[in-house]
């Protein structure tokens, strides 16, 4: 600029310019002859001012001037030359920003324009403060209507009690909250996905996701992993159903049998007997898998305020005679005045039996069976201590699955279908409480069910 023809193209690297390049320091050429270093574009030049040009500490290009003639360039010349690249250092700046700032815009713009979100700007009292409308669902109002009001007016009293909580909850706690909810928008049903991220000045954005195909999806995946459960257990329960009739069905066949070759009448009567005491067993298995089959698949409840202490005792003493046959001591420790629990008498009653069959079953003749009553907190609890054979640690957990029975408990003598631990653990888990075990071989067991007194419904189903 500046020179009436066209000069030679200098790299900035060499002469006056490149020296003051790399040493970021402006420099004042008042006899360029004198100067080993310069190159001149032109004849004639007498003086010549180099000034770096900065972007922050970098040198980006020299400013250059030189004279000709009789022209002597000074001091003065310099320090206007420095405060004039000092300007356009700062132009070079701000033009460099503005370009960044251009392509981070850019660049933000298409990450938003690429997430499928609703987002909402919002303040710590709720009201919307910007929205950028998602073009993959319908919101639920015009978005027109929504700057500057708030989510009171604008959203349906739950929806905007829900999202004012979690507003409150992302600004106390600094933390992004996650939360879904179901909502209808013109008579149709979506699944909306809400997560709120706290912002600077009081402020959060919520982005807000249509998850409708994804909880459907999730929906129908959740249903065939159900149904290949129910048919793995389905699978299950026939091969353990057609092994634990196998037995007294053959029991009952080789009876039959052998009372047709027999022609003693008293022997003919052991194996009617016999043949009885399998049918019975059948019998006891099929009602206790309906038990089962009932509980889990079509629970109906009958729940009343009931008398703890009362069931306990009506359930030992339908267990007299079993009692009397092994001479066993049955010793009670009933915590007086407990509250009355909500259950159902019928199924609470079976749970007790079961548990109590159980312990008589496995508990030496002449030996203790304890059982207390007691309140912890909002619970009843119902202990139930035998002197048994005990159960091994590893199989504490198994014993409540459905025809399990331990290495002794496979006698033949011992009957049982295998079922009663895991109709009682049901029982207990329907009425929302449970049944702890403790046990160690030669010792004995203790069961624990503890259910709640308190929060039952009102009614059962």
């Amino acid at each position: 600029m500046g020179y009436t023809e066209k000069i030679p193209i200098i790299p900035i690297s060499v002469g006056v310019c490149g020296r003051v390049a790399r040493q970021g320091k402006p420099e004042l050429v008042v006899h360029v002859g004198s100067d080993p270093d310069f190159i001149g574009a032109i004849d004639g030049v007498v003086s010549e001012i180099c000034v770096p040009l900065f972007d922050d500490d970098e040198v980006v290009g020299v400013l250059n001037v030189e004279s000709t003639g009789d022209v002597i360039l000074t001091e003065a010349d310099a320090r206007l030359m420095t405060a004039l690249s000092i300007h356009i250092g700062t132009a070079l700046r701000r033009a460099r920003f503005y370009t960044e700032l251009q392509e981070s815009e850019a660049r933000n713009r298409a990450l938003l324009d690429a997430i499928p979100d609703m987002i909402i700007r919002h303040d710590r009292t709720g009201n919307y403060l910007d929205i950028r409308p998602s073009a993959n669902f319908e919101p639920l109002f015009p978005l027109e209507e929504c700057i500057g009001s708030n989510v009171n007016t604008i959203l349906p009293p739950p929806y905007a009690r829900m999202r004012l909580k979690y507003i409150e909850k992302a600004l106390e706690s600094g933390e992004v909250q996650l939360f879904d909810y179901p909502i209808e928008v013109r008579g149709v049903q979506y699944e909306h996905e809400a997560r709120v991220v706290p912002a600077d000045n009081d402020e959060v954005l919520v982005f807000i996701r249509d998850v409708t195909e994804r909880k459907a999806a999730e929906k129908h995946a959740l249903e065939l992993a159900v149904e290949r459960e129910r048919m793995r257990l389905l699978g299950q329960f026939i091969s353990d159903v057609s092994h634990d009739f196998r037995t007294p069905l053959s029991t009952i066949s080789t009876g039959l049998y052998l009372l047709g070759k027999t022609p003693d009448a008293h022997k003919q009567q052991e194996r009617l007997a016999m043949i009885q005491q399998q049918v019975n067993h059948l019998s006891q298995m099929i009602d206790s898998m309906l038990t089962l089959v009932r509980l889990e698949s079509n629970p109906r409840f009958d729940f009343k305020p009931l008398n703890f202490n009362q069931i306990v005792r009506d359930v030992a003493a339908s267990m007299n005679s079993a009692i009397a046959r092994k001479e066993l001591n049955l010793v009670f420790d009933l915590a007086p005045d407990l509250p009355k629990v909500l259950a159902d008498r019928s199924d609470w009653g079976k749970l007790l039996m079961e548990l109590m069959k159980n312990a008589i079953q496995y508990t030496s003749p002449q030996d203790t069976v304890t059982i207390k009553t007691c309140q912890e907190d909002d619970f009843i609890v119902f202990e139930l201590q035998d002197t048994g054979c005990g159960i091994e640690e590893s199989e504490t957990a198994l014993i409540f699955e459905r025809f399990y029975r331990t290495d002794k408990a496979r006698r033949a003598e011992t009957g049982g279908a295998g079922l009663g631990l895991a109709i009682a653990k049901k029982i207990a888990e329907v009425h929302g409480g449970w049944i702890e075990v403790k046990s160690k071989p030669g010792e004995g067991s203790t069961f624990r069910v503890k259910l709640p007194h308190r929060n039952l419904p009102e009614e059962g189903g």
